[in-house]
């Protein structure tokens, strides 16, 4: 067996820029899945509003900074699969954003 070096671990160039892509899509359909889930939790509150409060909250205190600012930013072009308390949830903590300080 001949030995390996780094440049043999490194994926082909052409290759790169697909399976980032492809990891990036697989990313947001993962938070996708748990927003939706967390909505799903919150829906049981009689008040849509207060639900879709509940769910910010949550993606608030336990999501890392980068899956919401992720989760945003595919808000911001469109949401497809976010479900509708997830998607005001997504939505609170866009409007959040907008006016925090960078």
């Amino acid at each position: 067996m001949g030995r390996v070096t780094v440049a043999d671990k490194r994926p082909h160039t052409a290759w790169s820029s697909i399976l980032s892509h492809s990891r990036s899509e697989m990313q947001i359909e993962r938070l996708l899945t748990m927003a939706n889930d967390i909505a799903n939790f919150f829906a049981s509150e009689p008040d849509e509003a207060a639900a879709a409060a509940g769910t910010a909250s949550h993606l608030r205190r336990f999501w890392d900074p980068r899956m919401r600012r992720e989760i945003v930013a595919h808000h911001q072009t469109g949401g497809e699969g976010l479900g509708e308390i997830a998607r005001a949830a997504v939505a609170l903590l866009a409007q959040e954003s907008a006016v925090e300080p960078r």
